[in-house]
């Protein structure tokens, strides 16, 4: 009966080899790799017992057996195979089976970012509906300029430049926030003292507040993968809602002649 081990650390693998049989000598092996993410080992005992932890939050089990017993945690995992030797000898008696553990990265930087990405038209079309509820509303004598709403658009979308910049450096996170503070701030200093000429600084509050929320949104779906589609659901419900809201008393025939 063959009993092997493997134990995973950061870039080091110790593989131990014990047997039961009087005539065999048990030996240890250590070494180092670097540049794989897979580790596979193929059963050859009697019965081979497979043992694999690790350092690594995300693993992926693949081969051809699923380990009997396996524990994941946010910090490691580890995993155990019992593969008796008849399940892993073909018709023609080649053994090819192997047990494997992946390394994987789900979630990285760049596919972080690019998934914001997709939600770039969803925040030009509400910041845009919001400036626009806003001369409805308020009645502005001077309407915002189409190169005020693009200059606005520019901004939101340099976003996702730095963002992507920004978290090649620094974990996501702390991109994620430097890069929505500098288009926040930029977008409130433009309502401010541009589009508002320092009249109406509850708007400024209001507006800079939206934004803040719809980051706040976009971060959550990031993050919250399994229930990111029924979060955003019930939230562009209620924005839809608020929209609602916020135009009952506006006449949207006022000044035609009928």
């Amino acid at each position: 009966m063959a009993n092997d081990e493997l134990k995973v650390t950061d870039d080091n693998i110790c593989i131990r080899y014990l047997t039961l049989n009087s005539d065999k000598i048990p030996f240890e092996i250590e070494y180092t790799l670097r540049g794989i993410n897979t580790l596979s080992v193929e059963p050859s005992g009697t019965t081979s017992k497979i043992s694999i932890s690790g350092n690594w939050k995300d693993p992926g089990f693949e081969g051809d057996y699923l380990p009997q017993e396996r524990t994941v945690t946010s910090k490691d995992f580890s995993a155990y195979w019992s593969v008796p030797k008849i399940a892993t000898v073909k018709s023609d008696g080649v053994v090819t089976n192997k047990a494997s553990v992946s390394l994987l990265t789900p979630v990285d930087n760049y596919r972080m970012s690019l998934r914001s990405v997709k939600y770039a038209f969803l925040f030009l079309l509400l910041t845009f509906v919001a400036y626009y509820v806003f001369e409805i509303t308020q009645k502005k004598n001077t309407p915002i300029h189409p190169i005020q709403y693009m200059l606005m658009g520019g901004a939101l979308l340099i976003f996702y430049l730095l963002l992507t910049s920004i978290s090649e450096f620094i974990p996501f996170v702390w991109a994620y926030l430097i890069s929505v503070l500098f288009t926040v701030g930029l977008i409130c200093t433009y309502t401010y003292f541009v589009l508002t000429k320092k009249q109406n600084p509850k708007f400024t509050l209001l507006i800079t507040s939206a934004i803040l929320l719809l980051y706040t949104f976009l971060y959550t779906l990031l993050v919250i993968q399994d229930f990111s589609l029924l979060i955003g659901s019930f939230i562009l419900f209620v924005i839809v809602a608020a929209i609602m809201y916020a135009t009952r008393n506006v006449e949207w025939y006022e000044g035609n002649d009928d």
